[in-house]
């Protein structure tokens, strides 16, 4: 028995047509594993990633791959021949697909340097995942130095692929702080560190206020 991991690991059954070539979709991703099986005394098949685009499938019974079963891995499922293991009219079959994983990316971000109590940004950068829209891809920025870059000033924008980062140091503090950005696809995430550093600014004397009285004729 397996539970389906949404996005992940998709679980499904289809009903065999005997058509050569059919393609089964509605797995909602590109597989990178395949397990297919019938409901009757049919020998469980198998295909990888690796096999390429050759029509090879792996038999858990046999060393030797066999064609005109599991043929290809598809954007949005698999495709399958007419062989009785996996496409046998009015055979009823389940699979197992794993989803073809990649590590999220994330652009360089430069080491940043600001002035004492002068907010920096919005800093653009880019995001992506061969298998997962920008839009749905998770972000978390963190500082290394919670007193002089509080994580609650630290803001991040824009949408998509396209994001941005801004910073607010905390205000009089100075000094030099790890920001670590890190996307996340749900399996796996990728994490680009930099350095923002605060320097010290020559702030205007302040003097007290004075009140002058001049006597009339004096």
């Amino acid at each position: 028995v397996w539970n389906e991991v949404a996005g992940l690991m998709d679980v499904g059954t289809y009903s065999g047509d005997g058509v050569d070539n059919r393609s089964v979709s509605g797995v909602g991703f590109q597989p990178e594993y395949v397990i297919v099986k019938s409901a009757e005394a049919d020998d469980a098949v198998q295909r990888f990633e690796a096999q390429g685009v050759v029509d090879s499938t792996s038999q858990f019974n046999a060393s030797v791959g066999a064609a005109n079963k599991v043929q290809a891995l598809e954007a949005n499922g698999f495709q399958v021949g007419n062989d009785t293991d996996v496409n046998l009219a009015a055979r009823a079959y389940s699979y197992v697909a794993w989803r073809q994983q990649t590590l999220p990316t994330i652009s360089d971000i430069a080491n940043q340097a600001t002035g004492q109590d002068l907010a920096l940004g919005p800093i653009a950068f880019t995001i992506g995942d061969a298998e997962t829209a920008g839009a749905n891809l998770s972000i978390v920025a963190t500082s290394s130095n919670e007193t002089l870059l509080p994580s609650g000033n630290i803001v991040l924008g824009g949408s998509g692929v396209n994001r941005t980062i801004t910073l607010t140091p905390a205000a009089a503090q100075v000094g030099t702080v790890t920001v670590t950005v890190k996307v996340g696809d749900g399996a796996s995430q990728a994490v680009d560190t930099f350095t923002l550093t605060v320097t010290p600014v020559n702030d205007a004397p302040a003097g007290a206020n004075k009140t002058v009285a001049v006597l009339e004729d004096a």
